[in-house]
Order: structure tokens, then C-alpha cells, then sequence
């Protein structure tokens, strides 16, 4: 439905603006690429942290394949990927209120190798996740995605906007496989 008194869409409105879309997007094809470093270093007889069996590779290149789907259905304004993110970050919190316990108990064990493991941890599900989810739940977020034509949410989210989040992919990807 058209502004009369702009001349522009109802998704140009800033009330209608959606949020979130960056964070998830490159939230989703970091840990895809961070999958892929792992999985594939263990494929090809270079692990990068603990080696993984064959199944389990494969197992997570096939979880890195969703999680790009994933980034790239957000991105394009899909309303059914926004309620999955949504679903998916609840479950990484509960995941980070799990992680708590376990760093008080490395702490106190003086196993301080596991403090950079466990600290990222707790800041992706503990900090990116509830941001992400209160991001996603926001009225213009809510009413953009689903609504708006998936080839002018990907020409929104391009240019600039796709530089950007690919930096911030790689740049999480990477640190998260290189955790010990």
C-alpha cells in the first residue's frame, strides 16, 4: 500500500523499517563458514580444534549449508526465516545460561584453557542472541518481514549493507573456529 503523501511504500516508512536483518545474517553465515573451517580441516586431515569423525563433518557441512539458506532467506525478508531466527537465538540463550555454569565450574577447576571458549560463548548467546531477538520482535521488523517483495529486500540488503555483513561473517566465522 503506497504513502499518498510521499510517494513512497509502506516498507520506505520508518515506522515499517526492519531491524535486525545484519545482525542475523551475519550471525548465520559466520557460524556457517566457522562449520566449514571445522568439518572441512578434519576432512581433509588438518583439523582445526578437535578432529571430528566423518559423520559429524558432514553432519556440520550439511548445518552450514542451512545456516547460509537461513542468512539468505532473512536477508531477502522472509517472514518464516524471521521466526525461526527468533526460535533459534531462544535456544542459543538457554544455551548461554548453560555456559555459565560451565565457566564458574572451569574457573574454579583453574581450567582457564576453556575461558576463551566458554567467554565467546556466553557473549554470542548471551549478548548477540537476546539483541537478535529483540531486534527481530520490533514493530517494523515484525511488519516488514513477510511482506516486503523478496527482490527489494535484496536490493536493499546489497551494496554497502552486503560488505558489511560478509566482513562481520568472516570475522566471527573465523575467531569461532579458532576457538580452543
Amino acid at each position: 500500500m503506497a504513502n499518498t503523501t510521499s510517494g513512497k511504500s509502506s516498507v520506505d516508512v520508518p515506522d515499517t523499517q526492519p531491524r535486525g536483518g545484519s545482525t542475523g545474517v551475519s550471525f548465520d553465515w559466520g557460524f556457517a563458514l566457522s562449520l566449514i573451517l571445522t568439518a572441512g580441516g578434519s576432512l581433509v586431515g588438518r583439523p582445526i580444534g578437535p578432529e571430528l569423525p566423518l559423520p559429524v563433518a558432514f553432519g556440520a557441512l550439511g548445518f552450514a549449508a542451512v545456516m547460509v539458506v537461513q542468512g539468505e532467506a532473512l536477508r531477502r525478508g522472509n517472514g518464516v526465516a524471521r521466526r525461526i531466527q527468533i526460535g533459534f537465538h531462544s535456544l542459543l540463550v538457554l544455551l548461554g545460561l548453560v555456559t555459565i555454569v560451565l565457566a564458574v565450574q572451569a574457573f574454579q577447576q583453574g581450567r582457564f584453557d576453556m575461558l576463551y571458549t566458554l567467554g565467546l560463548t556466553l557473549v554470542l548467546t548471551l549478548g548477540v542472541s537476546p539483541a537478535e531477538i529483540w531486534l527481530l520482535l520490533q514493530p517494523g521488523s515484525r511488519r516488514w518481514y513477510g511482506n516486503v517483495d523478496p527482490n527489494e529486500a535484496s536490493k536493499r540488503h546489497s551494496g554497502g549493507w552486503l560488505v558489511g555483513v560478509v566482513l562481520w561473517a568472516v570475522a566471527g566465522g573465523i575467531l569461532q573456529a579458532v576457538a580452543p
